[in-house]
């Protein structure tokens, strides 16, 4: 018996009604898609009218008391959580959307400065405990990214303001390699990290772009700290991460694996760990066949050649070499991996 008649069977319906509810699915299922300008101009109209209703608050005096911006923003977050269940308008879900941010903003500035004496420190502290509360109830990646990256992006702001920054700063940067290596190899994620994953990965990348463009961000120039503090462990995590997806420790055993921890090494003892994420990144696109994250691993690895390229104080020659080197090298591991996943891929 097929799906259809059992489902008849099910709820007892007679021939007619049968026919006429097939024909009804067949006219959904027909129904061609929205066009992309109507969904595009339904996203940005659920955002214009969050922004139309921020000031409307101001009315009545919300922002002037901790806890009336803490009770509103509440609410706002609960009503972007019912709205995003109820259903999947594009308008109702970038309006929830929106909601849901501008009610985590509020709590988080409510609680941030309930006493007047608003500190980074306590910042960051209420965004990460807003954050992880939040993070499992409203059920959209997007809003998981961007609160994912914003704590990241406050946690750094708020180690360099403070004293001992050249050491705090590394031990971050290494903490979100350690981050980005777990969730990305971890086969059996559960689909809810999936927006923590690649926040991870945007804010490792993103922090080390921080570093190239800015001089004065060189924490390890600050205070003599050594930079392969930095890129030694990032080299580990490269290693841990490529041996998990080809084998785990049974491939050590294999001799192409102890070439590849000897590049890595290598890399790690020449203090510049921009190379090593924009490996560990292709490598992990390349792993889960990701093309969202090659994409940004492709535009990380192009913008940091740029700009680490032209902040060298070497000659022209040199950079030449640097350039070709990593050129090849990366094709090198291309060619590599493809050779592994075709021995890997059973014929048929």
């Amino acid at each position: 018996m097929s799906t259809w008649a059992q489902l008849i069977q099910s709820v007892g319906l007679n021939a007619d009604q049968a026919a006429s509810v097939q024909k009804q699915v067949a006219v959904v299922a027909d129904a061609p898609p929205d066009p992309s300008w109507l969904k595009a101009l339904a996203a940005v109209a659920g955002w214009v009218a969050c922004l139309l209703l921020a000031p409307f608050f101001s009315l009545f005096n919300v922002y002037e008391s901790q806890t009336s911006m803490a009770v509103f923003g509440g609410l706002l977050l609960v009503l972007g959580v019912v709205l995003m269940r109820s259903g999947k308008v594009m308008f109702v879900h970038h309006l929830a959307l929106a909601f849901s941010l501008l009610g985590t903003g509020m709590l988080v500035a409510a609680f941030a400065d309930f006493d007047g004496d608003m500190s980074f420190g306590r910042l960051v502290l209420v965004q990460v405990v807003v954050g992880v509360i939040a993070y499992p109830l409203v059920p959209s990646a997007v809003y998981r990214f961007l609160v994912s990256v914003n704590t990241a992006f406050l946690v750094v702001c708020w180690l360099v303001t403070r004293e001992a920054h050249y050491f705090w700063m590394p031990a971050w940067l290494v903490a979100l390699a350690v981050a980005t290596g777990c969730l990305w190899a971890w086969r059996a994620r559960p689909v809810v990290l999936n927006a923590l994953a690649y926040a991870a990965a945007f804010a490792l990348a993103g922090t080390v772009l921080f570093d190239v463009l800015i001089d004065q961000f060189r924490w390890w120039k600050v205070a003599g700290v050594s930079p392969q503090w930095v890129s030694l462990p990032h080299a580990a995590v490269f290693i841990v991460v490529v041996a998990s997806f080809t084998g785990g420790v049974a491939a050590f055993r294999k001799p192409w694996m102890w070439g590849a921890c000897l590049v890595a090494a290598l890399m790690g003892l020449s203090g510049e760990s921009g190379m090593i994420i924009a490996l560990l990144l292709l490598v992990i696109s390349f792993a889960w066949d990701d093309r969202l994250l090659a994409v940004f691993a492709y535009t990380f690895l192009g913008g940091f050649l740029f700009s680490y390229y032209y902040s060298l104080e070497v000659p022209l020659v040199a950079k030449s070499w640097i350039v070709g080197g990593t050129g090849l090298g990366l094709l090198g591991l291309r060619a590599v991996l493809t050779l592994l996943d075709r021995k890997a891929t059973p014929q048929p």
